[in-house]
């Protein structure tokens, strides 16, 4: 008996934490916010989790911030949105317009589709590092800032590796605090930085 009650104490504590670790992570597939009998969701427009769109979905955000990472394998749009962590795309699309903020890096590989960071209206942030590589789509950054100071004024990220794409690649609005290695492209729009020609 005493042995039943320890696997299931034990079983029971393993659920929980599965239980909890799901919980972690926010799955979207519609447009955020939204509202529902008069509550806006997420709460106060903050996603305080890891973010992950599916495969097939398409997640809309508008004024949103994301405390965690951010996994796309399906199409991510973004408005104004701010991403506290890094932000992944695996074979999934982006698109990041009128202002948003990434802390932390931005890495897109085995993309089909054209992703697209910046433009109209507002410069793009990314303060880590961007990696665009072995992409079957295009790449275009336009109004768009790589990399951050830190606190005493040393410059933090802003490298960009942009290698081995099949789709065409527009680096021709991006400012980089750092590096630019761009190598193996199939194609290049014109006027690119002189690392791209």
């Amino acid at each position: 008996m005493r042995k039943s009650v320890l696997v299931l104490a034990v079983f029971t504590a393993l659920t929980l934490l599965a239980t909890a670790s799901f919980a972690e992570t926010y799955e979207c597939t519609r447009t955020l916010p939204y509202t529902v009998n008069g509550i806006i969701k997420p709460p106060n427009q903050i996603i305080t989790s890891d973010l992950h769109v599916p495969a097939g979905k398409t997640c809309e955000l508008h004024w949103i911030t994301v405390t965690g990472n951010v996994k796309v394998e399906g199409t991510l749009i973004s408005f104004n949105s701010t991403f506290q962590g890094n932000v992944t795309v695996v074979g999934g699309q982006i698109t990041f317009e009128n202002g948003n903020g990434l802390v932390g890096n931005l890495t897109i590989t085995g993309s089909p589709y054209d992703n697209s960071i910046g433009c109209p209206n507002n410069t793009n942030v990314i303060g880590g590092n961007l990696t665009v590589v072995g992409n079957s789509g295009g790449f275009y950054a336009c109004q768009t800032t790589v990399g951050h100071y830190d606190a005493n004024n040393n410059v933090a990220g802003g490298s960009v590796v942009v290698s081995e794409n099949a789709g065409r690649v527009d680096l021709g609005g991006i400012t980089l605090l750092q590096n630019l290695v761009c190598g193996g492209n199939a194609w290049y729009a014109p006027n690119q930085p002189s690392q791209c020609n």
